[in-house]
Formats: C-alpha cells, structure tokens, sequence
C-alpha cells in the first residue's frame, strides 16, 4: 500500500470542512459590493495596497502551469502527483486571496477609478473564487470519487485560467491604456508602412513633428500670425513678423527655430496657450535639418551616416512608426464605426471634424429630410466622436435631448427650426464642453430657457425669432456675463 504524503493526510482532514471553502468563495462576491468611499484611506492602506501588482504574479502563474499540468497528465505525458496538485491549489488560493485584498485596498486609496477598475476588480474576485472552488472540487471528489466531480473541476480551472487571462488584460488597461494586449495583435489589412530606403527626414520625420504641435495654428483655414508651415516655400516666407521663418544652413536665423526655443514664459515662445511644446529631441532634429541645408529631398538613410544626429532620430522614428501605427488604426476604427451606421439615402450626413479628424460633425442634408428621435438613438455608438451636432429642420423632440446629453464631447449644437419647446434643456446642463448651443426659430419659452444658467461651459446662445421674452435676455445677460445672447442669425445660418 502506498504511503500517504503529509499534504495528502492533510487533504484528507480538509474533507469534512470542504464547504468552508464552497461558503467562503461565495461570501468574496460581496466584497466589491462593500462601500469604502466614506473614509480617507490611511498612510498603511497605500503602503500596502501597492503591493497588489508584485502579488498578482503569483496566482497567474500558479494557475497557468496548474493547467498545463493537468493537460499533461491527461494526455498521459507526465504524471501529477497528488502533493504536487495540493501545492499549486493551495498556493493559488492563498495569492489570489492575497492579491484581492491588497487590490481592495488599493481600490480604497482613491487612485484608480472607473469601468476598467470595476472590470479588474470584478474579475480578480472571479479569480480567487475559482481558486476555492477548484479546492472545494478535490475535496469533494476525495469523499466520493465520481466523474461529475473531476470533470467540473476541470471545467472550472480552464475557466478560471481564462478569467486570469481577462483580469490581466483590464489590470495592464489601467496601467498602459485600453489597447496594450491588442495594440500590436497583427492584423488582416496591411498597415501601409514605409521603409527606411523609402523615407524622406523632411516628410517623413518634420512633417509629423510639425502636424503634431504647430499645424493646428498654423494651416491653409488658419494662419496664426500670417505664418503657413504646410509647405517648405510658406515656410520660408515667414509672416507678419517679416522675419524670414526658416533660412536654410542657418537654424539660428530662422524665425521658426528662435520661436520654439525661446522661454516658455516668453509672449513669443510658440506654441502658446498651454498646448504642447516640441520636445527637446524635436527641437534638436529640426535645428540639424535646417543646419544641413532644410533640404526637401534629404534622404533617411542618408541622416543616418551622421553621427551626431543618428541615435536620436532612429529613436524619434521609432517613436513616429508606433504613433503612426496608432493613428492608422485609430482611423479604421473610426471608419468602420461610420459606415456601421450609415447607409444609402440616409436622412443626416457624418463628417470629420476639420480640426480634429478623430472627432466628427453631425449635420442635416438640403434639402432635409426625416430625421427624428429614434434616427439619433440610432447613431448612439458615435456619441462620444461627436463634437458638433446640427439637427437643423429635423423632426426630433425635446425627449431626443436626453440622447444629446450623452455626448460628452459636443461642443456646438444646433437646435434650428426643430419643434422643441425646451423642457428638455435640462439634459444638456451636464454637458462638460458645450460652447455654442442655437435655439433660433424653436419654441422655447422663458422658463425652460433658464436651464441655460446651468450650462456651465456655455459661450453663445442664439434666440433668433422665438418667444424669449427681452426682458428675460436682458435679466440673462446679466446674470451670465461670460455668455453672449445673440437675437440675430448665427454666422452659421
């Protein structure tokens, strides 16, 4: 007769107490359920909670080769011993558990917050209960060996390896971004790409750079200053400041260069207004190209031969291929989003924002059509994309201005020649970026248009030929000095 190991003796004690662990893994779904928002977190919940990310490791593993062992052994290619199998479950268990209590004390602490963290944090518990279960299981099955009993437990371990696998997609989420498993998953469609024998310095590495921090003020519908940085020649033409903007072989007499490296605080240094700056790397690459003569048809290969400059515009165009990368597929997705809800003699037309192609612009065709409320509830998946909305002559009501109060990004909205007598204003007084909101030729009547006292980003309000009393705008604008109440046409119309 085979000698019994001590973990084995020990299991075979565990029997009569096996639904401790059955009870236990079902009193850990109520812990996210707890409400710890009340108490400010102690200097020991911080210290301890960031520990979670070193001891999630441990169960991950564990279950991972827990898995791989059992298919082996199943296959009849290894064999697992009983005391091997206690060692991985005990373990398992015990990290899981560990790991979720430091992860519900991190979650106290404030720091993270949000659907990924629910979702991390919902799985984790479905991580440890599986840990207890798989316990729970062995158990059972050493009181009464039936093949229900391993076959559940086999069906839970490969369950809660793939709840394993989805908590740490969400945990990498919160630490990396939402794409970090599946930024580089490789794709059906090829991502046009070009190769460095192809690659040009000026239109392949300063083109980007200057699209990214200076073209948004600087292009063919906006020339801040007179200056125009869309093409080599507006370049060198400088603008009001009759400073040529870029003198090649001489960085240091170019108006462009002088302009990014002066002093932040500097009323010339650009870009101005808090947006993002060039980088120092940036700063350098652009003063090296202009040095060496700005010359359009500079080749990559041929930038690489200088030492001085070679490492870091490897590195910078790395760095351009991966955002590149992104961009591209950030455009799809968009794309495909469009075209999901658009089809043919559609009653509204979506477009790219000009400012931003990665936001878009709801409008209504000439002459319209009929759109109404549930056309809107239909492009729902492009709520969060839209950042200007103009349901002029469309059939919706106020009910549909519950719909518009979920785009977080609206900035403009036209209400024009809609039948809304304004009860539902009161939906778009939670909107974070509303600047310009038209209400001319509606029926809003002075009570509901007070709800624009609660809009708290609002600029411009357009009232053209409705029953807003002038006693009401005048009371309006005092009341709201940062708001302009115009009784005219928008420019827009």
């Amino acid at each position: 007769m085979p000698k019994t190991s001590p973990l084995q003796a020990f299991a075979n004690k565990l029997v009569s107490l096996r639904y401790l662990f059955l009870v236990l893994s079902i009193g850990i779904v109520f812990l996210p359920l707890l409400d710890i928002s009340s108490e400010h977190a102690s200097d020991w919940v911080y210290f301890l909670g960031r520990f979670h990310p070193l001891i999630i490791h441990f169960p991950i593993v564990l279950l991972g080769l827990l898995l791989l062992l059992e298919l082996l052994n199943w296959a009849n290619w290894l064999v697992l011993s009983s005391s091997l199998r206690w060692v991985f479950l005990g373990l398992s268990a015990l990290s899981s558990l560990l790991a979720i209590t430091l992860g519900y004390l991190l979650y106290h602490t404030g720091d993270y917050s949000g659907e990924i963290l629910n979702l991390h944090f919902w799985s984790g518990v479905g991580v440890a209960v599986g840990s207890l279960l798989l316990i729970f299981l062995q158990l059972q099955y050493l009181s009464a060996s039936t093949k229900i009993t391993l076959q559940a437990y086999g069906l839970i371990l490969l369950l809660t390896n793939g709840v394993v696998v989805f908590a740490s997609h969400q945990g990498g989420s919160l630490t990396h971004g939402s794409d970090y498993l599946t930024d580089y998953m490789p794709s059906w469609e090829s991502i046009p790409e070009k190769s460095e024998a192809e690659m040009l310095v000026y239109e392949d590495v300063i083109v980007p750079m200057l699209d990214a921090k200076c073209y948004s003020c600087h292009n063919e519908h906006k020339t801040k200053g007179d200056l125009l940085l869309t093409s080599l020649a507006s370049m060198t033409e400088g603008g009001e400041s009759n400073q040529p903007g870029l003198v090649a072989s001489n960085a240091s007499q170019s108006e462009i260069w002088k302009r990014v490296t002066l002093p932040s605080t500097h009323d010339d240094f650009m870009p101005p207004d808090g947006k993002p700056a060039l980088t120092s790397t940036e700063v350098d690459l652009l003063k090296w190209w202009i040095d060496k003569g700005a010359d359009e048809s500079l080749s990559y290969l041929s930038a690489l031969n200088d030492s001085s400059v070679a490492p870091r515009l490897q590195s910078y165009a790395s760095e351009l291929r991966t955002a590149q990368r992104k961009q591209w597929k950030a455009d799809k997705a968009l794309t495909d989003l469009v075209q999901q809800v658009s089809y043919e003699a559609a009653p509204f037309l979506i477009e790219r924002n000009e400012e931003n192609d990665q936001q878009l612009v709801l409008s209504m065709p000439f002459p319209a059509g009929s759109f109404n409320d549930q056309d809107l509830i239909n492009l729902r998946s492009l709520y969060q994309e839209l950042v200007k909305v103009s349901l002029i002559s469309s059939e919706i009501s106020d009910d549909a201005l519950y719909h518009v109060g979920q785009m977080n990004q609206l900035r403009e909205l036209s209400l024009q020649k809609t039948k809304i007598k304004g009860t539902g204003l009161v939906y778009l007084t939670e909107l974070p970026a509303l600047e310009i909101l038209d209400l001319s030729h509606t029926e809003v009547t002075d009570a509901y248009l007070l709800h624009i006292t609660k809009m708290p980003t609002l600029k411009e309000v357009y009232l053209y030929e409705t029953p807003v009393s002038p006693q009401l705008v005048e009371t309006l604008r005092q009341h709201l000095p940062s708001v302009n109440i115009y009784l005219t046409r928008s420019p827009g119309y």
